[in-house]
């Protein structure tokens, strides 16, 4: 298991493929579902060359 950079306190143990998907904009980001430890699953978006620090503005 791999510890969750955004919250340590959940394992992930892989991604389910059927639940993730491609965004269709110009960074085409990843919506990726994680299967955790616990049995549950979280969902997360990645966006390539985004700066996440501006979206707390």
């Amino acid at each position: 298991p791999i510890r969750s950079p955004l919250a340590p306190g959940m394992l992930i143990t892989g991604i389910v493929p059927s639940e993730s998907s491609i965004f269709k904009s110009s960074l085409n980001p990843l919506r990726l579902t994680f299967r955790l430890a616990s049995g549950g699953s979280c969902k997360l978006i990645f966006k390539k060359g985004d700066d996440l620090r501006q979206d707390q503005l």
